[in-house]
């Protein structure tokens, strides 16, 4: 398993892990949703230019999260 969409979101699978991370915004985006899990997989990161073409992306939610 490389990577699965999700909405505007691209998930890598970390194998050691056995968990996503966000790998990729799509570079229109103006608000994404990240989910707790996926496909029961949870997501436990953000890769570190996830969001880096994501120049129009105002609001990002977490719905399952405690914060």
């Amino acid at each position: 398993m490389n990577s699965v969409r999700y909405e505007k979101l691209t998930l890598g699978f970390d194998e050691e892990e056995n968990s996503y991370y966000i790998a990729d915004c799509e570079k229109d985006a103006t608000i994404v949703t990240i989910p707790k899990q996926v496909n029961g997989i949870y997501i436990i990161g953000i890769g570190e230019y996830a969001f880096q073409e994501c120049e129009k992306l105002e609001t990002v939610i977490f719905p399952e999260y405690d914060i």
